[in-house]
């Protein structure tokens, strides 16, 4: 049963009831949303009517399929993300032509060296990436969350700015209701300093979706990037709370804490995302820093072996290493492995803007790096 309802005064509008079978169940969504736009008397042209209820598929096990995905996935624990591969894996087979399925799919690609167990390089990782995008846009290219995912992919692997931008401005233009593109967007923004207009999408997306943990997460980087620290804890422990098994959420409280000089608060949220994603690189970095900040060097040196012994077997993040070299003033080893950051595009590379990077701001060494991102 759908109601439309005037809140002022409480009078109800319209409603309608529908009987169907549960395989009935997309002509059930586009006859709700054609009749609540019909009694608001909005007119809508041709491509509106057409994306009011898109479906993407007619396929009732695979629609069912990639919705068991997003559960999974948005449960961010590392087993809900392989069963969310899982199910998405099953929507593509059970559709060939479902693109919002590739997309996701996608999504889950790109994040895999950096999220959850390393099971694929870096370069695969990208490659199956895009291969998932690509397919996606090729299928549909009116996908907005396709176009937010390319547009991390292209932030995260290629660093081009330009291209990310471009392409999370298209996510934003097809579906400006829709609280990922906004967020998605806000982080770009907030990364690469435009931080006033970060704001402005982040609370954005949170007016869209306002019981969804990581929109307030993403308002909680802009006041951490913008040094708004005490409004920013505020913030993040907000959308914490929503998601508890986020593992950015740990590390993005830590450095808050961190920089409040609160350094067994920050100990207290690394520990407990280390129970969650164990070894996880930014993590055990950061314990160290904590360490080193103690005056501890001989844990931050621990940790730093412990990262190097790793990378002999299998992706480190360059960024965890070359901050620790930074805190043990090894500045010629940072740099070496902020090359490496460089090489293998390291996201990361930009958060270490905000952190121990401000440590080298003096060093000639410094601003080729920031030249290499293009901000």
């Amino acid at each position: 049963t759908a109601k439309l309802i005037k809140a002022a005064g409480d009078r109800h509008l319209w409603s309608e009831t529908y009987n169907r079978e549960l395989d009935d169940v997309f002509t059930i969504q586009e006859e709700i949303s054609t009749a609540i736009v019909d009694n608001l008397r909005i007119r809508l042209l041709g491509k509106e009517k057409e994306s009011l209820a898109k479906p993407y598929t007619k396929n009732i096990e695979a629609y069912e399929a990639y919705i068991k995905g997003r559960y999974y996935y948005l449960s961010f624990t590392n087993e809900g993300r392989k069963k969310a591969l899982q199910y998405y894996e099953e929507a593509v087979r059970l559709d060939p032509c479902y693109a919002l399925a590739y997309s996701a799919i996608a999504e889950y690609y790109w994040g895999t060296p950096s999220k959850g167990p390393r099971t694929i390089s870096r370069d695969e990782a990208y490659t199956r990436a895009m291969e998932a995008i690509n397919t996606a846009l090729e299928i549909d290219n009116s996908i907005p969350e396709a176009y937010a995912t390319l547009g991390i992919i292209k932030m995260h692997y290629e660093w081009d700015i330009k291209g990310a931008e471009k392409a999370y401005k298209t996510a934003v233009d097809l579906n400006p209701g829709l609280s990922k593109v906004h967020y998605d967007y806000a982080f770009y923004l907030a990364i690469t300093g435009d931080i006033n207009n970060a704001f402005l999408e982040a609370r954005k997306s949170i007016e869209l979706d306002p019981l969804f943990g990581l929109t307030h997460m993403c308002y909680g980087i802009c006041l951490l990037v913008s040094g708004q620290y005490d409004q920013a804890l505020e913030k993040l422990l907000q959308g914490h709370e929503m998601m508890p098994t986020y593992v950015d959420a740990f590390t993005c409280l830590a450095s808050v804490y961190i920089l409040k000089g609160m350094f067994d608060e920050a100990m207290d949220e690394i520990i407990k995302g280390l129970e969650i994603a164990p070894g996880e690189h930014i993590l055990l970095s950061q314990l160290g820093h904590i360490n080193s900040l103690k005056g501890k060097k001989e844990k931050t040196q621990e940790i730093l072996n412990e990262l190097l012994e790793i990378s002999k077997k299998e992706f480190v993040n360059p960024v965890a290493v070359a901050s620790l070299y930074i805190d043990l003033e090894e500045t010629d080893k940072a740099f070496e492995w902020l090359e490496k950051s460089c090489e293998t595009r390291e996201i990361s590379f930009y958060f270490l803007m905000a952190g121990q990077l401000r440590f080298l701001y003096l060093d000639p060494r410094v601003n080729p790096f920031f030249k290499k991102l293009g901000v």
